[in-house]
This record gives structure tokens, C-alpha cells and sequence, in this order.
């Protein structure tokens, strides 16, 4: 708000002296222009990770369940030694402590190098400086916290199962780590159903005689399946959205000038040729939201291409588009219901466009690329020339083939 104050200020006293303001952006010495795309990488990140570990979890429990139930010989042993309950629960938790340290040990500087290495393409990819590769205590406090904590804690429900059976059950190998069994559905089938082969039956039966590992092994493998469906979604939701925000410049070629151009005459030369199509003038203006209390705010990208023009095909949310003929009315993108929640179809907005305050109706909000794009806005481009003073002129042509 300081900074805003600020820019204001200078922008009247520069005014007084007969310099047009086109517009003014306030930014934090830390917030970098283009730091919403790493976020947007590091949510997607962030989400596989706690998969990643939920899953990591189950295998423990499942892994952890199966060693215990073919370990019961040997806590039986242990108990005839006079091996306490606590004991053995101590002798499994430290076991899972040394496989929990080990894969620490291989994680972290595996984890620390690509990370590092992935900042690095996004420092040149994005412009940003990068201090290096460090060491992130932090970071590193969270990998050693996962590996001891979540280890221990997908492992301490099969432990405790399995360390409860007593002397008697282990050397008698009635297998009471796995649960005490009950005749169960496929049972049942076995004994009214004498036409499937035994061999079946038996495999049916042992499938489900362990419904707790099942249920456990099914977990696992379906959230092994849904992270593998999920990446891949990710990567083709974001390959057709782009797909479909080249819809708003379906043109195949643009032309822009270093000064306007008369539209009838740019067409007639372009026309000559074959190939084209069809050749647009579009206009484009640098505005600023006007709040009502007249300070100014935000700065808008205005974007007109002719009415009904056909080199753009916008992603409506709401409302409508703008037609031919229509004087302020605007289609605004859907970064304004962000910024401004309360504002509807039929509001009036006020922006100043060329030094001059004027209205506009809202009549539809569109999608873009959100956050990215900044706020901006479609009208005709009959309404914005004459805003301009540039009527049946442009600097920027479109042309399709």
C-alpha cells in the first residue's frame, strides 16, 4: 500500500509536468514477476510427495504384516527365552529404524541434487538468480522427520499384533499374527459349489484369508495406479488447455507496426496475395482501473478485435461475448472475480483509457491462464479506436491463410 501511495504521487507531480502515466505496478523486492508458475510446480510436487509418502506408508504396514505373520515361529522362540513383549516390539522397531536410516542415507543426497538441479532450469528458464547449491536445514529436518516417524508409525500396528501372540499359538503354528480366521464367502462356495476345479477354491480361499493384507495390498497397489493416472493427467490437462488458449490467436501471422496503419489499406495489400484469408486490424490500449472513490488502482490490458471477428474463439464462463456494434461493453478475464469477488454480469466498471475516465458494462467473464495473464479485457475494436483517436487505424493485424 506504501508503494502504491507512493507511485501515485509521483504520477500526479510527473502529470503536472505533461507526462502521460500509461500505468504503474507496486511489486515486493521478493515477489518475482513470474514466481506464481513456481508455485503452480511446487503445489504439483507437493501433491505427488504426500502420495508418495501415503503410499510409502501401506507398503510399510503390508510388508511389515507379511514379516510378521512368517516370523511367528521365531517370536515364539524368543518368548520361550524369556523375550518380553516390549522387548520384541523394541527388536521390530529398531529393525525398521536401521531400513529407515539406510534409505535416509541414499534419499537425501539423491533428493538434494535434483532438487537443486530443477531450480536451477527454473532459474534460467525464468530469470532468477540462484544461490547455489546449499544445505536446506530445513528440508533436511522434514526428510529425517518422514523417514523416523512415518516408518514407525505404519509399522507399530502389525508389531503390536504380532508380538501379542502367546508362547502356545507360535510353536503350535496356528499363525495368530495374521488374525484369527473365519470361514469366509469363498469357504462357504467351496462346500456348496462341487464343480470348480479344487485347485481354484483353494487359491480363492487363500486369496481372501488374510483380508486385512488384501485390503491392504489393494490400497496399496490402487494408490500406486491412481499416482500414475494423476501425473499423467496433469501432463495432458495442461497440454489441451494450452491447446485450447491458442484459440484466442488462431491467426498465422501478426503483424505489429511501429506506428498505426490504415486498416482498409493494410488489407487491400495483404489481399492481393493468394494465400490469405482473411486480415484483421486490431486495437489494444493500456488502461487503469478507477475505483469509486477515484483513486486508481489496477492497470488492464484492452485487447479489441473487430466485431464478429473470426480469429478468436474465447473459453466463456459466464455471460457472452462482445458483438458487432456495441459501444463499452466488456468481456473481462476470470482474474477479476479473484480480485474483486463482488463483481457480476451487468456492473459497470470505470478505467481510464488515452487520460480520459470512461464506463463499461460488464457482459461476460472468460477463462485465460488465471494468475498468469494478468487482469485484462476484450471490447470491439470499433468502441477502443475511437477512444484512441485511432478510427480505421492500428498497429497490430492479424492475418490467417
Amino acid at each position: 500500500e506504501y508503494l502504491r501511495s507512493l507511485a501515485a504521487r509521483i504520477g500526479r507531480n510527473m502529470e503536472k509536468d505533461r507526462i502521460h502515466i500509461h500505468g504503474s505496478v507496486a511489486r515486493r523486492s521478493s515477489d518475482h514477476p513470474n514466481r506464481i508458475y513456481v508455485d503452480a510446480i511446487a503445489g504439483v510436487l507437493i501433491a505427488l510427495g504426500f502420495l508418495v509418502v501415503f503410499l510409502s506408508a501401506f507398503l510399510i504396514t503390508n510388508t511389515l504384516s507379511a514379516l510378521m505373520a512368517r516370523q511367528v515361529l521365531q517370536i515364539g522362540v524368543m518368548k520361550t527365552l524369556g523375550a518380553t513383549r516390549s522387548q520384541i516390539i523394541l527388536l521390530y522397531m529398531a529393525l525398521i529404524a536401521a531400513f529407515s536410516a539406510v534409505a535416509l542415507a541414499i534419499s537425501m543426497p539423491l533428493s538434494s541434487s535434483v532438487s537443486f538441479w530443477l531450480l536451477g532450469f527454473l532459474s534460467r528458464e525464468i530469470n532468477f538468480q540462484s544461490q547455489g547449491y546449499r544445505v536446506v536445514p530445513r528440508a533436511d529436518l522434514l526428510q529425517i522427520a518422514v523417514a523416523t516417524l512415518v516408518s514407525q508409525a505404519a509399522g507399530i500396528i502389525p508389531i503390536l499384533r504380532g508380538s501379542r501372540i502367546s508362547v502356545q499359538e507360535a510353536l503350535s503354528g496356528i499363525g495368530a499374527a495374521e488374525g484369527e480366521v473365519h470361514p469366509g464367502f469363498f469357504d462357504r462356495l467351496g462346500e456348496r459349489v462341487r464343480r470348480l476345479p479344487r485347485p481354484l477354491l483353494i487359491s480363492l480361499r487363500n486369496t481372501f484369508r488374510s483380508r486385512v493384507r488384501l485390503a491392504l495390498t489393494l490400497v496399496t497397489l490402487v494408490m500406486g495406479g491412481a499416482i500414475f493416472i494423476a501425473t499423467f493427467n496433469v501432463r495432458d490437462s495442461l497440454t489441451q488447455y494450452i491447446e485450447r488458449l491458442s484459440l484466442y490467436f488462431s491467426a498465422d501471422v501478426s503483424l505489429t507496426f511501429d506506428r498505426p496503419y490504415r486498416v482498409d489499406s493494410v488489407q487491400a495489400v495483404a489481399s492481393e496475395l493468394q494465400e490469405v484469408r482473411v486480415v484483421e486490424g486490431w486495437a489494444g490500449a493500456d488502461a487503469q482501473l478507477v475505483m469509486p472513490d477515484g483513486s486508481v488502482r489496477d492497470n488492464v490490458d484492452l485487447i479489441a478485435p473487430p466485431g464478429g471477428s473470426v480469429l478468436i474463439q474465447p473459453i466463456l464462463l459466464s455471460g457472452r461475448w462482445i458483438r458487432a456494434g456495441e459501444q463499452n461493453k466488456i468481456t473481462l478475464s476470470e482474474l477479476w472475480l479473484e480480485r474483486y469477488p463482488g463483481l457480476k454480469l451487468g456492473d459497470t466498471i470505470r478505467l481510464k483509457v488515452n487520460n480520459s475516465t470512461t464506463s463499461w458494462e460488464v457482459v461476460g467473464f472468460f477463462q485465460f491462464a488465471g494468475k498468469s495473464a494478468g487482469l485484462f479485457a476484450y471490447t470491439n475494436y470499433e468502441t477502443l479506436s475511437r477512444l484512441t483517436h485511432l478510427s480505421n487505424k492500428a498497429y497490430a493485424f492479424r492475418v490467417a491463410a
